[in-house]
Parts: C-alpha cells; sequence; structure tokens
C-alpha cells in the first residue's frame, strides 16, 4: 500500500487536497466520470419533479 511522503502531506496539510497524476487510468476515469454524471442527473431531476 503506498504511502504519502513528507512533502505530501505537509501539502495536503497547506492546501487541504492534493493532486496524485497517473492514480487512475483512462478507463477508470472513464467510468468515475460516467457515475458523476449520473448522479448529477439524478440530483437535477430530483428538484425539477420535486
Amino acid at each position: 500500500m503506498p504511502y504519502l511522503d513528507p512533502e505530501q502531506t505537509a501539502a495536503f496539510d497547506r492546501d487541504g487536497y492534493l493532486v496524485l497524476p497517473g492514480v487512475f487510468d483512462v478507463d477508470e476515469v472513464a467510468a468515475m466520470r460516467a457515475d458523476a454524471d449520473f448522479i448529477l442527473e439524478l440530483i437535477v431531476n430530483s428538484f425539477v419533479a420535486g
């Protein structure tokens, strides 16, 4: 299991987020985007219908 190095931990502590390029491959990112779009559509439709 990979751990953050001290520089990454300090950046997270300072900024409140951390960018880790290359953690997910293209297919994983596409799946997450599709899921996010689906969730957004559910939220928008719940306001329109409700």
